[in-house]
């Protein structure tokens, strides 16, 4: 019954109870990590690496977090993250995530760079992505699009 009521609270990451007989119980409890917010039904809403979005009434304002948009699933976003992190790509530099209903994104980096990837292979364009990063072509670029296969796009800030 403890257990129903604490996993009520989605901000709450892992839940050990432990009975002490007769009468005494212990509680270990644990936040999550929070690692975006976005807009569902009106309200912003908190992302919880545990897989649970958190109403913004159970957590005190957060800054500094990327915004995700779009109609998305949690797993979804939560995959992503992995795939990123999986690439050593820095999470802390996408400012907004775009989501498709074709299930692909979009990444706003904060130097107003937006990455474009497509719905499949986005690990092989990572690390295309990657290999970009280090080329001079790159400099004054505001769009990559590597969403086509064997071609990539580059939009120049001019556009």
């Amino acid at each position: 019954m403890i257990l129903e009521k604490l996993n009520k609270y989605n901000y709450l990451d892992h839940i050990y109870v432990k009975k002490i007989i007769p009468s005494s119980i212990i509680l270990n409890l644990s936040k999550t990590s929070i690692i975006g917010k976005t807009h569902r039904y009106n309200e912003i809403y908190y992302i919880g690496k545990n897989g649970k979005f958190i109403s913004s009434q159970h957590l005190d304002e957060m800054q500094n977090l990327p915004m995700v948009f779009g109609d998305f699933k949690i797993q979804e976003f939560l995959n992503l993250q992995y795939i990123l992190n999986l690439h050593q790509l820095e999470n802390n530099n996408i400012e907004k995530y775009f989501y498709y209903k074709n299930n692909r994104w979009d990444l706003l980096f904060s130097n107003g760079v937006t990455l474009k990837l497509p719905s499949k292979n986005v690990e092989k364009k990572l690390k295309i992505y990657k290999r970009l990063l280090n080329n001079d072509k790159l400099i004054n670029k505001k769009i990559i699009d590597l969403r086509m296969t064997n071609q990539i796009i580059l939009t120049p800030n001019n556009e």
